[in-house]
């Protein structure tokens, strides 16, 4: 709920800094150049311009001014993009600028896009570069395209603001960046119409656009400049009544706290810790560090212990915080000396002693998340064992960028409805037994391949099954490609490509999954589909992954440096990525599969359903005529014994039942004979090319008219 109070406060104080500045300062040097920039990207802005990164530089020539920061230079990257691979950023800034959709979703899609972009260009570097764009870029460019509808979201001055005006202000965790958008621009409203009454903010409206084609006559650029120059007062509002210091850091009131932490002197037990899923401090001489209930003691005992002459407060703190503060939940930035962030984790355990050890006897758990080693482009870190950086949320956001984590440690709240049984097997023609034995067996193996002839039905399973483990229809957690002859190691796992000037290495599609699924909990299920996965080499295509998806060589623990790594970041299939193969029996193009793809898998075979109850069921309950269905069925059974008696078929190449399966509706004799023509007898002539009697036979006997169509 707004507080009105605090909304007008917050307006005034908006006036009262621009009176202190003065009017022409403001509106000039100070914070005129937003709207300049508005202007020149309304002059200069095409789409259908022959070249893209010509007009974008053109366009948004001096949009750093606006949307910058430590580290933060998005105008570069969209331009780096926009000349490789001008197709998909003109095509995402069309879908980003289509009124109409829902702007959620078009912030979204744009920014998914972008990162997909910057991550395939980053990938040769070993490391991930601490520029993307996000929503504060995204946004700005939906504020200058339609001034008059959207706003410029500064993430970090918006939050505050917010946040001064509602005291129940909150980002639910894991929402995405349009979801940010929408809770924040409801501030943004909030405060349009309290400026749109003032003449005095008018006044300062007039002086922005002076000499400008843009006129910003909804107030909405005004808005965005009173939150974010306002913003850098609120904590003298906030301290007039509370009295706190605001040169702090603000206390960890969170759930979780973040850590920078060192693994010994030039980080050299991070190998060892990282094997071993720990993270570990030394002063082993203190013994249980339990037993110091506050910082002063800690700092006493140590003193006292190593014959200091000053107080260790650092050396204090990194004590007393390992076994008092850190708790499970937390985040760990690994580093290396003050400017290398070298690995990433989750805290899992409670402070353990263990004196067995050879060194370093304080001991927490933790599930390692990256391994790399990822530069800062400035100093970042102070030169000690242990920091907490819970109130430093910019410099947070800084490293989760460059690594490439997620803001959360928790895994979003699922908003999507729970996927089931019945919903699963809606207009699906299959018998639920069996369906949820298939499930219950893929969850306890993880890998699972759905082999069986052309139409029973495979890749229209798939998706069902995904979602049925998932438990929620949620298409970000699925990912679907379909293996060929041409598919290779450098496109499923990791290669170079070309790039301007050269070849980069890039991640393939499974390691970027991989990676994405890795930011979640176990308890959070990501599923990888892959069709036609025996038209592949399968040796060559998965390499070293193909031990690293068996069931108990999951997990960081068992990461390992890929064929074209440069040795500083390594892979590993996280426990929560399942695999789903699909392979078609009928395919004469297919070799053996490779045995070592067999040994890791769960083969599910699918045999068609003609003459079964499920499959009469399903055509009779949705309207098909039970005479039609019979007959239909006497000949599909009649022409698979035919098929699999022959002894160059075989089983595997017998005809599907889904082919008979309309998407809507019922079962039409139309229908029927509009598939023998142009689906099944095609196979046939396929199947027996070097007999064409044999097919003109089953043509005739298939095309035949139905008894039931004679009798009427």
């Amino acid at each position: 709920m707004v507080d009105e109070k605090k909304l007008s406060e917050f307006a005034d104080r908006y006036l009262q800094y621009v009176r202190s500045t003065g009017l022409d300062v403001h509106a000039g040097p100070e914070e005129g150049y937003k709207f300049k920039f508005v202007n020149t990207f309304q002059h200069n802005f095409d789409l259908d311009a022959p070249d893209l990164a010509g007009m974008l530089e053109k366009a948004i020539e001096n949009c750093n001014l606006v949307a910058t920061g430590a580290g933060y230079l998005p105008r570069p990257v969209l331009l780096h993009l926009s000349k490789e691979n001008p197709h998909e950023v003109r095509d995402a800034l069309q879908r980003l600028f289509t009124e109409g959709d829902n702007v959620q979703t078009r912030i979204d899609e744009f920014v998914g896009t972008c990162d997909s972009l910057v991550q395939k260009r980053n990938a040769a570097n070993g490391r991930k570069d601490i520029s993307y764009i996000g929503l504060r870029f995204t946004s700005l460019l939906l504020a200058t395209r339609f001034p008059e509808k959207y706003y410029a979201v500064k993430p970090a001055e918006w939050r505050r603001f917010a946040a001064f005006i509602d005291a129940k202000f909150e980002i639910p965790a894991g929402a995405s960046e349009g979801e940010k958008y929408l809770i924040l621009a409801k501030y943004g409203d909030a405060l349009n119409v309290v400026l749109l009454s003032l003449p005095e903010a008018a006044k300062i409206r007039d002086a922005m656009t002076a000499g400008l084609e843009f006129k910003d006559p909804h107030f909405n650029w005004i808005t965005q400049d009173a939150i974010f120059v306002t913003a850098k007062v609120i904590d003298e509002l906030l301290r007039a009544t509370s009295g706190d210091e605001v040169s702090c850091p603000k206390p960890s009131a969170a759930k979780t706290r973040t850590w920078a932490y060192a693994p010994g002197e030039n980080a050299r037990h991070w190998e060892e810790f990282y094997r071993e899923g720990i993270l570990a401090i030394g002063w082993d001489e203190m013994g249980d560090l339990r037993q110091y209930p506050d910082l002063d003691t800690t700092a006493k005992k140590l003193i006292e212990i190593y014959h200091l002459e000053g107080y260790p407060i650092n050396n204090a703190h990194a004590c007393y915080d390992f076994a008092h503060l850190m708790a499970p939940g937390d985040r760990v930035f690994v580093k290396r000396g003050v400017m290398n962030v070298i690995g990433y984790g989750i805290v899992t355990g409670d402070y353990e002693y263990r004196p067995e050890r050879r060194e370093y006897h304080h001991v927490r758990t933790v599930k390692w998340e990256r391994k790399g080693d990822w530069p800062c482009p400035k100093q970042v870190f102070p030169a000690k064992t242990l920091t907490e950086f819970t109130g430093y949320p910019r410099v947070i956001a800084d490293l989760e960028e460059l690594i490439n984590v997620a803001e959360p440690p928790q895994p979003p709240a699922i908003t999507a409805p729970p996927y089931d049984l019945a919903q699963a097997l809606e207009s699906v023609a299959f018998d639920p037994a069996a369906f949820a034995r298939i499930l219950r067996d893929w969850r306890s193996e993880q890998n699972l391949i759905l082999q069986g002839p052309p139409g029973v039905g495979k890749t229209f399973l798939a998706r069902r099954l995904a979602y049925s483990l998932i438990k929620h229809e949620l298409p970000s957690r699925v990912e679907m490609i379909q293996f060929h002859q041409g598919y290779a190691y450098e496109d499923f796992i990791q290669g170079y490509k070309p790039a301007k000037g050269g070849f980069e290495c890039r991640d393939g599609v499974f390691v970027r999954f991989c990676k994405r699924a890795s930011l979640d909990g176990e308890d959070s299920p990501y599923v990888f589909i892959i069709d036609e996965i025996n038209r592949g080499n399968l040796s060559k295509i998965f390499g070293e992954a193909m031990v690293l998806i068996e069931r108990d060589k999951r997990g960081h623990k068992h990461s390992i440096a890929l064929a074209y790594s440069n040795d500083k970041e390594e892979f590993y299939v996280p426990p929560n990525v399942f695999v789903l193969g699909m392979m078609n029996t009928a395919d004469r193009s297919l070799a053996l599969v490779d045995y070592a793809l067999r040994r890791r898998f769960l083969f599910e075979s699918l045999d068609p359903l003609f003459g079964t109850a499920v499959f009469d069921t399903f055509l009779v309950d949705r309207g098909t005529d039970q005479h039609l269905v019979k007959e239909i069925v006497s000949r599909c059974v009649a022409l698979n014994e035919e098929i699999a008696n022959d002894p160059n078929l075989g089983r595997g190449f017998q005809i599907g039942h889904s082919y008979f399966c309309p998407a809507d509706g019922s079962l039409t004799e139309e229908h029927y004979f509009r598939t023998v023509e142009g689906k099944i007898v095609p196979l046939l002539r396929e199947y027996w090319f070097d007999n064409p009697e044999k097919v003109q036979h089953w043509h005739e006997k298939l095309k035949a008219r139905f008894k039931t169509t004679a009798a009427a």
